[in-house]
């Protein structure tokens, strides 16, 4: 796997495609060792669709996610969101830094933070009493 991972900055675009797909295929497995890529501003927004094709499978990684909706390149914030839309519920610790890009200068990136917000947050449960 670090081989793949490492493929993902060869110079050669059908390389880093052809590692793409196989570390999206390797599933969860993959997730973790594509942490690291996130911070690396070559590579994140690929790290990133990687993540978001592994979908649910990709819980552990909620905390390096939700760090790159701080990233001031709006395509990798709207790429994070769409990392975390696609993890749904399993992704609530992220929703504080969601509804800040409520305010993003991105338009973009704002209706996507409100698309994942409403899937993301769970209601809270209603006690007996308040029925």
């Amino acid at each position: 796997m670090p081989e793949l991972v490492k493929a993902l900055r060869d110079q050669d675009q059908y390389v880093r495609n052809q590692a793409g797909h196989a570390l999206a295929e390797m599933g969860g497995v993959a997730a973790a060792a594509i942490v690291p890529e996130l911070k690396d501003a070559e590579v994140c927004y690929q790290a990133l669709g990687i993540l978001r094709r592994i979908g649910a499978e990709s819980k552990p990684v909620v905390a390096a996610v939700t760090e790159a909706l701080k990233n001031e390149d709006e395509a990798v914030r709207y790429e994070a969101i769409r990392v975390l839309t696609k993890i749904g519920k399993e992704a609530k610790d992220a929703v504080p830094e969601l509804e800040k890009l409520s305010n993003d200068p991105s338009e973009r990136v704002r209706e996507a933070a409100a698309k994942a917000l409403e899937k993301i947050k769970v209601e809270p449960e209603k006690k007996p009493e308040e029925e």
